[in-house]
């Protein structure tokens, strides 16, 4: 078998409920004429080959959603306590960014050159017809065409919140009242339009979310008890999704854009993980007690992944919308981005290999970078980077201070990730004395003190348990 759709998965979980009121905006049609409609419009996004497109605008309207919940977001405690009078522009200029890049989808979803014309002509149409009271003529069409109207009623919603958006970001500040309204008023466009309402409700779609590793699909077909089945479909699919949310980032990080509206889709991941980890702590022990290897796999990843999210959203987005520094900016969105990748994929790869102990992370995932290679690059970087420090302390040349910052900074950007959490830190402030002092004594001082601390630290990697059965070479 080559892959599976979600489609095809149905029986093997739970699929979210249609909210009561979610078709009201459809004039009470029956869920199954719309589900057929949501179909029809797949299969015509599907034929232009726009599929990507429709997911990463069904992520950017889950983003923005959970953007407005307080709790998602990364801040401080020091924020928290003094959230009220807080100035949000910086997170309206996040939003703003969100907001053209989901018009952009919207444009590029719809766009085709047989219909560009009139499409221009409904344009006028309904702006004329706004400003001088007139019912516009597509809202008595709106029930005709289903999703494709859909989309041009979001177009004409984002089109009016970029104005708003972009004359709030020229005032002095932004109150916290003031933010909040913005995400009421978000959502409930995002309510009156039926179609939308029900895209969202439909988690997983056979159009993007399938599963085509064979070693994968191998494990979800091969397990006879459908309950487990249906559990470990879940999770998987759960996880693929994460990853391709991820991807998002990652692509992103290539373009070298706005990288600040990346919070967006950090914040969708941090409350889709929850939501992961609950399911996981709760749903699937009850689920998975016939199957010892595969419920120690399962507990060991709900814990690597709560830990390693920690490790993201309280240090490496702490307050993130308020940084002002370019690189540091790229720096954090990268770290994140490798974390939270890292971690999914070895989520994938340890529950896999409960199953198939024969299966390598190589099989799944071609760049897949194992704990104990993490390790051994680690201490390698470290061993490089203690060097250094012994080479200036030994020669004390003042002029060679920028070459060493600037090898500290690299091994901060390249292998620090790969430490333990309560160690970043004290990396940090060890890097921001260096960088403040301005002569020979005061510097030694620090690299002194530097020195001691890279040599404890590589005592300590020494001792995990991946070089158990390594050579020290």
């Amino acid at each position: 078998m080559s892959q599976i759709p979600a489609s095809e998965l149905t029986d093997f979980f739970l699929r979210p409920t249609l909210a009561p009121d979610a078709t009201q905006p459809i004039r009470g049609e029956k869920p199954l004429k719309v589900e057929s409609q949501l179909e029809a419009w797949f299969n015509e996004v599907e034929a232009a080959k726009k599929t990507d497109y429709a997911f990463e605008l069904e992520t950017w309207l889950r983003a923005l959603d959970r953007f407005f919940a307080l709790k998602e977001q990364p801040f401080s405690e020091e924020v928290l306590h003094s959230i009220t009078v807080k100035d949000f522009t910086e997170e309206i200029k996040i939003l703003r960014a969100g907001i053209e890049r989901l018009g952009h989808l919207v444009s590029l979803i719809q766009s085709t050159g047989d219909v560009a014309y009139s499409r221009f002509e409904d344009f006028l149409e309904s702006n004329i017809n706004r400003y001088y009271g007139g019912r516009p003529k597509g809202r008595r069409l709106r029930l005709n065409n289903g999703f494709a109207e859909a989309m041009e009623i979001l177009g004409e919603a984002i089109a009016d919140f970029r104005v708003v958006l972009a004359e709030m970001s020229r005032l002095p500040k932004i109150s916290f009242h003031c933010f909040l309204s913005v995400g009421r008023l978000l959502s409930r466009e995002t309510e009156r339009n039926g179609y939308l309402t029900y895209l969202l409700d439909r988690k997983f779609k056979s159009y993007y979310d399938r599963i085509a590793n064979p070693y994968i699909c191998r494990a979800i077909y091969e397990m006879e008890d459908p309950v487990l089945r249906k559990e470990l479909a879940r999770i998987f699919l759960e996880i693929f999704r994460l990853l391709r949310y991820l991807d998002l980032v990652g692509k992103d990080l290539q373009r070298e854009g706005y990288l600040k509206k990346n919070l967006l889709i950090f914040i969708l991941v941090r409350y889709e993980l929850r939501i992961l980890i609950r399911h996981l702590r709760d749903r699937g022990p009850s689920a998975l007690d016939k199957t010892g290897a595969l419920r120690d796999a399962i507990d060991s990843v709900s814990y690597g992944i709560d830990m390693e999210a920690r490790k993201v959203y309280n240090f490496e987005l702490r307050d993130f919308a308020d940084s002002l520094a370019g690189d540091d900016i790229k720096v954090r969105v990268e770290n994140s981005y490798g974390i939270l990748k890292r971690s999914l994929q070895e989520a994938l790869v340890t529950i896999t290999q409960s199953l198939y102990p024969d299966v390598k992370g190589e099989d799944i995932f071609d760049t897949f970078m194992t704990r104990q290679a993490q390790s051994i690059q680690l201490r390698r970087d470290l061993s490089v980077l203690f060097e250094q420090v012994r080479s200036f302390m030994a020669s004390r040349e003042m002029d060679q201070s920028a070459n060493l910052i600037r090898n500290i900074v690299d091994f901060q950007q390249a292998s620090l990730k790969y430490l333990m959490y309560k160690d970043w830190a004290d990396f940090d402030l060890f890097l921001n004395d260096i960088k403040r002092a301005r002569s020979l004594p005061a510097l030694t001082n620090v690299l002194h003190k530097f020195e001691t601390f890279l040599a404890s630290l590589m005592i300590e990697i020494g001792k995990r348990s991946v070089f158990l059965n390594l050579s020290l070479e």
